[in-house]
């Protein structure tokens, strides 16, 4: 997530979540803070003061750690871990902040691990067809979410409700469970074991009928499963943020400056 929280007045308070394709994780600090700060003055509501890029700084709250003011010319990949909250705070930022995410928890500095957003309904779909070894139906769940490769870690956003039905926060899970959380009352957290991909999660299942259909797949050359185009890398790490709403649509904005960057 990303978000501007500073001062009282919850108006000016913004939050949304990105996913950074693998070449933004290599890029300084600063590109990702100019362009939050233009998203963050494309959205704020009339009458908010706009921010300026030179006037604010990126802080990382890293989960299980503190709150850390993140360097210019920090390398993201460097500071940033997967499920690290990033802040726009008020004050310039310092050229280099001489610290390292890898710090402050090892297991959490951001890989370059593929991750695939799809529908939540869907990734049910998929997780009991592999349950239940049942070819069809992991071929029918693989079509409609436009998985391209067994080995892609698919992602699925859900709500956490409390014992009440109550949405008490946001929860990410894998084909295999929950594997990350973020709840007002209980914080963030992380469950590596459930992060496996298709694959993987079918080897844990022992589902035979699923992994030799994989296999023949693989070996094939075939598009993975089902009968959707296959898909190039490229392609793959552009459409990385697109399950829905403003999720997507500030993943493709991403995409579109970092090219426009690149360009320049």
């Amino acid at each position: 997530y990303v978000e501007y929280k500073e001062g009282d007045d919850l108006a000016a308070h913004w939050r949304k979540q990105v996913t950074l394709p693998k070449k933004w994780l290599t890029s300084p600090s600063d590109r990702l803070k100019r362009y939050l700060v233009d998203n963050y003055n494309k959205d704020r509501a009339e009458g908010i003061v706009a921010l300026e890029h030179e006037a604010v700084h990126l802080s990382s709250n890293a989960a299980g750690g503190g709150c850390k003011a993140l360097g210019s010319e920090d390398i993201l990949e460097q500071v940033v871990g997967r499920f690290d909250t990033l802040s726009l705070r008020q004050g310039a930022a310092q050229e280099r902040s001489g610290w390292q995410r890898a710090e402050e928890r090892p297991s959490e500095v951001a890989t370059s691990q593929v991750l695939v957003p799809i529908d939540y309904t869907v990734l049910l779909a998929l997780r009991s067809a592999v349950d239940s070894d049942n070819t069809e139906a992991v071929r029918s769940a693989v079509d409609e979410a436009n998985i391209a490769s067994p080995h892609d870690l698919v992602m699925a956003e859900a709500d956490m409700l409390d014992d009440e039905g109550q949405v008490c926060g946001t929860e990410w899970h894998t084909v295999a469970g929950r594997f990350a959380w973020d709840s007002a009352n209980g914080g963030r957290g992380e469950d590596p074991e459930k992060k496996l991909s298709l694959i993987e999660y079918a080897r844990r299942q022992k589902a035979g009928r699923v992994l030799k259909l994989i296999d023949i797949a693989e070996h094939c050359g075939a598009p993975v499963l089902g009968g959707g185009r296959q898909r190039t890398a490229e392609e793959i790490e552009s459409s990385a943020g697109s399950v829905q709403g403003t999720m997507g649509r500030m993943n493709a904005e991403l995409h579109a400056h970092l090219e426009g960057k690149d360009g320049a």
